[in-house]
């Protein structure tokens, strides 16, 4: 991911959730998106409203999209190997003939 020196509102805590989940292939909680993406230094400002628990951060548009790509890559990528493994041919007799 590229900083940028202001805010974006594209770039959420939310967003960047999904896009990390889909390219690790597991579950990541807003939470643990929110304290990585503190912890590797982006600017960041807690959204608006009382029950808001999303972050928006200093993060460039195209770079998003970039990580977007990758992880919808990534997905793919499991998906064509698991149905290599897993739909292999039928057993014989399996569908009646």
């Amino acid at each position: 991911m590229e900083p940028r020196k202001t805010l974006n509102p594209d770039v959420g805590s939310y967003t960047l959730k999904h896009i990390a989940e889909d390219y690790l292939g597991d579950y990541v909680s807003n939470g643990e998106l929110i304290a990585a993406s503190i912890l590797s230094g982006f600017q960041h400002r807690r959204g608006t409203g009382f029950l808001n628990p999303n972050v928006y951060f200093a993060i460039r548009t195209p770079s998003k999209k970039a990580a977007r790509l990758a992880a919808d890559e990534a997905q793919q990528s499991r998906s064509q190997r698991w149905r290599g493994e897993h739909l292999r041919v039928a057993p014989e007799g399996m569908f009646g003939g």
